[in-house]
């Protein structure tokens, strides 16, 4: 990074602001809008996470797993109100008392959507979103019967097919002996479970590109922290053509690391973590951050793109972007 770049001049005042804008490339100019900064939006969460973005209700929702709620909020609002309340999802992979839920997700048909690893299986809200009831029902069953173990963040193509990450089983000799393996896996919108690809390194997040051609997912290995993008091809991966952005370099916390990304609709990439928010653009190379203390998350777009949403630590942020 090119130290003797100016800095945005947003930095944190008293009041509801927090943290400033590093613009590392002109081009960035081009997604903030003019005086932009970081505004806390809600706080007073133990670990908030999985923001999700309702159009036809102007509505975001997000995780608090260690409280066992999930908080919806307005732009009206002061604070945030409960949707949901225990939702510890006990399976037959959990032990009493474990969370078993996972990521929210906004299905392409308008469903909200959790992974349930305890009872390995997607699934959907069955109720109307103005009135969400405790009641999950299954969206996508267990294809091949695969045992999910640790799945973080997943996500859905235009045509149905959904994509997470997730540590392959081993067998108890092979734990003694070797690292963790975790698994790049494809669910077809026929419900047929693929692996598309292995990695010792630890997936955070996941993302797709606007045109479904290309995947993004951040990985992290105790200091060594990355963001690769695939090129994606009928839903099959191409390993060859992989690139690389190595975070390792600016890590000051090691509990802090890339976790959840998202693209904007023109294809720039927007990764929650470390240090902060990073944005590259749709050939990976970085053209801005925006610096803060708080352990970011995740991140969500309103549905027009001017509004970036981020999850952090006990905190929700929120920060205006150009049209």
């Amino acid at each position: 990074m090119n130290k003797n770049l100016k800095h945005n001049n947003t930095e944190t005042k008293s009041g509801k602001r927090i943290g400033k804008i590093e613009i590392i490339n002109p081009i960035a100019q081009l997604v903030f809008e003019d005086n932009a900064y970081v505004e806390i939006i809600a706080q007073g969460f133990k670990y908030a996470d999985s923001p999700i973005w309702i159009k036809a209700e102007n509505l975001l929702l997000f995780t608090d797993l260690p409280n066992k709620r999930i908080h919806y909020w307005k732009e009206h609002y002061k604070e945030p109100k409960t949707y949901l309340e225990d939702i510890d999802f006990i399976g037959q992979n959990t032990k009493n008392g474990e969370l078993n839920s996972s990521a929210l997700l906004f299905s392409n048909v308008g469903e909200i959507t959790l992974m349930l690893y305890g009872e390995d299986k997607i699934a959907k809200m069955n109720a109307i979103i103005r009135e969400p009831k405790f009641n999950f029902d299954t969206w996508i069953s267990n294809p091949q019967k695969h045992q999910l173990i640790t799945p973080s963040h997943f996500t859905e193509d235009k045509l149905g097919n959904i994509y997470f990450t997730d540590t392959i089983a081993t067998d108890n000799k092979s734990k003694a002996s070797k690292k963790p393996l975790y698994g790049l896996y494809r669910v077809s919108n026929k419900n047929k479970l693929e692996l598309l690809l292995e990695n010792h390194l630890s997936p955070e997040g996941i993302a797709l590109s606007p045109d479904n051609k290309a995947l993004y997912i951040t990985y992290s290995d105790k200091k060594k922290d990355y963001l690769y993008r695939y090129e994606l091809n009928k839903g099959k991966l191409n390993e060859d053509t992989f690139k690389v952005f190595d975070y390792t370099p600016f890590i000051s916390d090691i509990d802090d690391k890339p976790r959840g990304l998202k693209t904007d609709k023109f294809g720039n990439i927007y990764t929650a973590g470390p240090n902060g928010l990073w944005i590259f653009n749709k050939d990976m190379e970085l053209i801005a951050r925006v610096h803060f203390t708080e352990i970011a998350t995740d991140c969500v777009f309103s549905e027009d793109y001017k509004t970036l949403y981020i999850t952090a630590s006990d905190k929700v942020l929120k920060l205006k972007l150009r049209d």
